[in-house]
């Protein structure tokens, strides 16, 4: 059956007798057994060819007619109001204003019975509290407080009324799923979209699809690889952080620190893993880090004068892994080894060997003792005490950690790396005071921690995390620029 309309008035009459809503000329009813399955907009000219009108295709079902478990994320139990019946009403509407209306117009008989529904319905939230809740998701809100501030603005609009036969005032859990569906589609992405097709539209070589609103989004990848089932997957992938994403993905950042000793990123590298991968966070290597190094370095290219992208020094942690990257990329780099990991992982060490002494005052003395000589960062120093006071102690344990540690002193390739003798030539390579050296990632640690604080936990839905390819546009459209 298909109705062709000529006036604005007949479509509408047309739509009350049947009972159908089409916000905002008729508003759902909450008690309604309509449902809108899902809506398609575009962009079409009038016939002055510079007119630009909107038409809409809106499918509409009768939930009676829905059954919950046969769906794209099929449900254990039925989440709409009114009782399945197998009821085959539907009905597409076509509309700039509102021309047509096509479909089955007829409901089963089980359906025109069934009166009361089996549960309360969701009931969709106030078009102005809705845009509210938006920009406050847009600003960067968390979900807790943007419910909460929505719901400051609708007792200072409608007081203490709770909602009408349309909408409701406040907003509910539930909402939040279609809050942030909303701000999907406004960054481009399809709702079943899957990430890894999403990237390679974007970023490939040939025939690059950028999402709608970010024609340029391409010009801020330096280097990117798809995966090739059979050619891409012997390679095993780097970690630096990770619990950001839905999808099976590591972030490594590199940052570097300006004259106001603040952490600057210059780099996000994002890695997929192996599906088979039961620990996320190990499943790297060095050889597949050192091909993503120099793939950033050859994309930074080359200064004024023609010389290609150096690094001087490099800090990290105990990651042999990422030192090794660096140092295949960059063989002349001072590598220095992160003064916090360092002592956090002679910490661990040392407890494990004292654990032999009963616990007291014996066992917190010669804990003093080790502890204070860590800490001293001068190897002569350390070279001196191994061999006069600490190494003359009765202790089993003491000297059971002195000797797990001797390695590491005499070893210059090891102690220059963590000793103030490390600091000083890395100063003096650079040009700038000793003090100004940070012995420390904590620049890092602490920008990654703000990027899982700021951002991630503002995305969340329910402990959902975002996927890779919202990631993207993410780091893209809102990290880089507040940072810069």
């Amino acid at each position: 059956m298909s109705i062709i309309l000529s006036w604005l008035d007949y479509a509408q009459a047309v739509l009350q007798q049947c009972q159908l809503y089409l916000d905002p000329i008729f508003p759902c009813d909450i008690q309604s057994k309509y449902a809108i399955r899902n809506t398609h907009t575009r962009e079409i000219n009038g016939r002055d060819h510079k007119t630009k009108y909107t038409r809409m295709v809106c499918l509409v079902q009768c939930q009676c007619g829905s059954d919950h478990t046969d769906r794209h994320q099929p449900s254990k139990k039925p989440q709409r109001p009114w009782k399945d019946v197998g009821c085959g009403f539907w009905v597409e509407i076509t509309s700039v204003h509102l021309n047509c209306i096509s479909g089955m117009p007829e409901h089963c008989v089980e359906c025109a019975a069934e009166v009361e529904m089996i549960q309360m319905p969701q009931v969709p939230l106030h078009p102005v509290i809705w845009e509210h809740a938006l920009q406050l998701l847009h600003d960067g809100l968390t979900i807790r407080l943007v419910e909460k501030e929505c719901n400051k603005k609708a007792n200072e609009l409608f007081g203490n009324s709770v909602g009408d036969e349309h909408a409701c005032y406040h907003l509910e859990p539930y909402e939040s799923t279609s809050l942030y569906r909303t701000i999907v589609r406004e960054s481009g992405l399809k709702q079943w979209s899957k990430t890894v097709e999403n990237l390679d539209r974007w970023f490939r070589k040939d025939d690059p699809q950028p999402p709608p609103g970010h024609p340029n989004l391409g010009d801020n990848i330096l280097y990117y690889q798809p995966h090739v089932e059979g050619e891409t997957d012997q390679f095993i992938l780097m970690d630096s952080t990770f619990g950001f994403s839905s999808d099976w993905l590591l972030l490594f950042t590199l940052v570097t620190i300006d004259d106001r000793n603040r952490g600057i990123p210059i780099s996000y590298m994002l890695f997929s893993v192996r599906q088979q991968t039961k620990a996320v966070h190990v499943d790297y290597n060095g050889e597949l880090l050192s091909r993503i190094l120099q793939a950033w370095k050859d994309g930074m290219g080359t200064n004024a004068a023609g010389e290609p992208f150096k690094a001087r020094i490099a800090i990290t942690d105990n990651d042999l892994k990422e030192r090794r990257a660096l140092s295949e990329t960059w063989p002349d780099v001072l590598l220095l080894l992160c003064l916090a990991h360092t002592w956090r992982a002679w910490g661990n060490d040392l407890n494990r060997y004292l654990c032999i002494i009963p616990k007291g005052s014996e066992r917190q003395e010669v804990h003093s003792h080790l502890g204070k000589f860590l800490w001293k960062l001068c190897i002569y120093y350390y070279m001196h005490t191994i061999h006069s006071n600490i190494s003359k102690k009765q202790s089993i344990g003491g000297l059971a950690f002195l000797a797990y540690l001797v390695p590491y002193i005499k070893s210059q390739s090891l102690w220059h790396q963590w000793s103030y003798t490390g600091a000083l030539e890395a100063a003096s390579t650079l040009g700038i005071p000793v003090g100004m050296m940070p012995c420390t990632t904590n620049h890092l640690e602490s920008h990654n921690r703000h990027l899982k604080e700021s951002y991630i936990q503002a995305k969340l839905h329910g402990r959902q995390l975002p996927q890779a390819d919202w990631w993207v546009i993410l780091l893209i459209t809102k990290v880089l620029p507040d940072l810069f």
